[in-house]
């Protein structure tokens, strides 16, 4: 790597996600060269908006030195754009980092089949199988994973390729350093054994609504493909698939059931014209002439015991020891008494579980024995049927409601 300050300097100047770097690289030649311009150089270019040319004359280089040794204690790299070994891959979109900082090594995903992995961070149980399963496949074959280390089918794709002990990439929307799920905090360091966990963001900086959405560039930048796993209609993973689209990606999505709210999303992909898939091999396959990849190999769909601890947001896990301390209790038969049981007066008052979202204590209040349609606990709530049904997937999860024949949901 380069010496980074001027390319650190530039970053803190131009801010992030900027769409004119690569052009003001190739006019000036490099990040120093734009340093040692004059004023009157920097706003003749037409490159610099009137705040980045005030930034020049505030931020100096000494602060950019303050997060270079920041980043020399921590033990972390920075890897600019200047640099020969920045991903090819990732220079090519039209915003690429101006700077990445990295724990770990950085993989060489641009002679790799890299595949991003995304998804809603209130995943299903299904699509946290569904989430361990593929990333732990795709790296059976050889391919880097990269994601974004959130709760859901992030955290549940990154597990998923390290109990394969291969290769993931964890793109955060945060500086490394920051205190961010700190449930999640043993896995990043397990990422950097063999992978590496990346930001754009100096250290210590803290996420943002924007920070996630422009991290989401980074993801589907350095991948061929991008696979969506559970998202839901606004799902912020929506934007990864048209980002990756407009970097001329490959969008695969896995299909889901049709009364998931968590699943329009991928849904609506498939629709528009994503590849649909439900193996790892309809992924792999369509890059087996450029890669040497180990196709062949037995999968199947992770028990509920591989991932019972991957973080949702939303629902609470259950550490696997206590799990396994309670497998071999007695469970009694479930015996109807007939009209005996109707007789037993109870002070019994079902309880809404905690964690669960206000719109989903509402939805569980309004639900009992007798089965229910959507339409009418929206009638009842006046609620919109698509707040309901991401409602009663969420008491699912928790398993509070039940789905039984119909379309009709009762309390569980």
């Amino acid at each position: 790597m380069s010496n980074p300050l001027y390319a650190v300097w530039l970053q803190q100047c131009i801010g992030y996600n900027c769409h004119k770097l690569k052009e003001m690289h190739e006019f000036f030649g490099s990040a120093e060269e734009i340093y040692s311009a004059s004023s009157y150089e920097r706003r003749e270019s037409g490159f610099f908006t009137p705040n980045q040319i005030k930034r020049f004359s505030s931020y100096t280089l000494e602060d950019a030195c303050v997060i270079i040794d920041k980043c020399d204690k921590l033990g972390y790299g920075i890897l600019s754009i200047e640099d020969d070994d920045y991903p090819n891959r990732l220079y090519e979109i039209s915003n690429p980092p101006c700077v990445l900082y990295v724990s770990g090594k950085m993989p060489d995903v641009d002679n790799t089949l890299t595949i991003g992995v995304v998804g809603t961070r209130t995943a299903t149980s299904e699509g946290i199988r569904n989430s361990f399963t593929f990333g732990r496949d795709l790296s059976m074959c050889g391919a880097i994973v990269v994601s974004g280390g959130a709760l859901g089918v992030d955290c549940a794709s990154h597990r998923g390729v390290l109990q394969n002990d291969g290769v993931t990439i964890c793109v955060l929307g945060c500086g490394i350093n920051y205190n961010y799920l700190s449930e999640n905090a043993q896995m990043r360091r397990l990422i950097t054994n063999k992978g590496a966990v990346i930001s754009e963001y100096p250290p210590d900086y803290p996420p943002s609504n924007y920070t996630f959405p422009q991290r989401n560039r980074i993801i589907s930048g350095l991948s061929n493909g991008v696979l969506v796993i559970e998202a839901g209609i606004k799902s912020g993973s929506l934007i990864t698939a048209r980002l990756a689209l407009e970097q001329n990606r490959d969008v695969f999505s896995v299909p889901g059931s049709l009364i998931n709210a968590r699943a329009q999303g991928t849904n609506a992909l498939i629709k528009q014209g994503a590849i649909t898939v439900t193996s790892y091999k309809d992924i792999v396959e369509e890059y087996s002439q450029r890669y040497e990849l180990t196709i062949e190999h037995e999968s199947s769909i992770a028990d509920e015991s591989e991932v019972s601890d991957v973080p949702v947001s939303g629902r609470k896990t259950m550490p696997k020891n206590k799990r396994k301390r309670n497998e071999n209790r007695t469970v009694l038969p479930n015996i109807n008494f007939g009209a005996r049981q109707n007789n037993i007066q109870t002070n019994i008052i079902p309880k809404c579980p905690d964690g669960a979202s206000e719109e989903a204590k509402a939805v569980f209040d309004v639900l009992g024995e007798n089965p229910l349609y959507i339409d009418e606990i929206a009638d009842k709530l006046n609620m919109p049927p698509q707040k309901i049904m991401a409602s009663l997937t969420e008491l699912e999860i928790f398993g509070a409601a039940e789905g039984v024949s119909g379309g009709r949901y009762i309390r569980k």
